[in-house]
């Protein structure tokens, strides 16, 4: 099973998150680079995938790949806590 690791880096930016997409799942030069298109690839994906994503994370990506992953087995999510560390 492949696993994406999803950090507050990827997800600073659309354009960081749709690249880091687009190198993790060797998406295609057409992928549409929105969450219609980001949906349709991970319905269709056949290789089983397990994305990591913050808690805190953007809910239209979190509701995207939640419905992605009822809609194919192949597709897992699960959510991870940030902790920060206090300064000493």
């Amino acid at each position: 099973m492949k696993k994406i690791f999803v950090g507050q880096r990827e997800l600073a930016s659309r354009n960081a998150f749709y690249d880091f997409l687009s190198v993790k799942l060797a998406l295609p030069d057409y992928f549409g680079r929105n969450l219609d298109a980001l949906y349709d690839v991970l319905t269709e994906l056949s290789e089983p995938v397990r994305f990591y994503l913050p808690a805190d994370a953007c809910e239209a990506v979190a509701a995207v790949l939640r419905d992605a992953a009822e809609a194919n087995p192949a597709v897992e999510i699960r959510f991870y806590k940030v902790i920060k560390k206090r300064p000493q």
